[in-house]
C-alpha cells in the first residue's frame, strides 16, 4: 500500500508526513473527500475514524461499507446510528477463515 497516494484527514497532525505521496487535509473533511471522489477514477478507501464515516454517510458519499468485527468493541459511537440505518441495506456477509 505504500506505493498508493494517500490523503490523511486530521485536525491534529502537522506536515510533513512520513509517507511517500501523502497529502494532509486539515479543513472540511467532507468537502475534501467529495472533491477526491469526484476527481478519482478508482474507488476510494478509508480506514479509521467512526465520526468521519458518519459524516461521509450523512453527506451521501459512501457507496459501500465493509465492516470487520473484532471480538471486543468498546465505546459509544458505533458505525450505524439509528438515523442512518434506514438508508443502508445489507448486501452480503461472510465469515473470515480462522485457520490462517
Amino acid at each position: 500500500m505504500r506505493h498508493l497516494p494517500l490523503t490523511v484527514v486530521s485536525s491534529t497532525l502537522e506536515g510533513p508526513l512520513d509517507w511517500p505521496d501523502a497529502t494532509l487535509v486539515s479543513g472540511d473533511a467532507v468537502a475534501a473527500i467529495a472533491k477526491l471522489k469526484a476527481e478519482s477514477d478508482v474507488p476510494l478507501r478509508s480506514h479509521g475514524s467512526l465520526s468521519l464515516y458518519q459524516a461521509l454517510m450523512a453527506a451521501g458519499l459512501v457507496d459501500r461499507v465493509q465492516v470487520t468485527v473484532f471480538p471486543v468493541i468498546t465505546g459509544q459511537t458505533g458505525l450505524f446510528r439509528e438515523r442512518h440505518r434506514a438508508r443502508h441495506h445489507h448486501q452480503s456477509a461472510k465469515p473470515v477463515p480462522t485457520d490462517r
